[in-house]
């Protein structure tokens, strides 16, 4: 799970993001090929564990997503 930093320039002027949390989707190879992020204007403080599993869960459906579209496809050419 990845928290912005108040020094980064999106959280110190345009768009003014005061929240940010990511999680990024990681292929079997250990490539992380994205980022799943949740922001908002307004700063939170109770990012709970179980919303912290549900956005770790979403990134994990990003990878499962693309493993079946690349099954589909390789058994299309076949």
């Amino acid at each position: 799970m990845i928290r912005g930093s108040a020094k980064n320039p999106l959280m110190t002027g345009e768009p003014g993001i005061r929240f940010y949390a990511g999680a990024p989707p990681v292929l079997a190879s250990g490539d992380r090929i994205c980022s799943l992020c949740v922001i908002d204007s307004e700063p939170r403080t109770n990012f709970s564990s179980r919303v912290k599993q549900a956005l770790a869960l979403m990134a994990q459906q990003v990878v499962d997503q693309l493993k079946m579209r690349r099954l589909r496809r390789s058994q299309q050419v076949s």
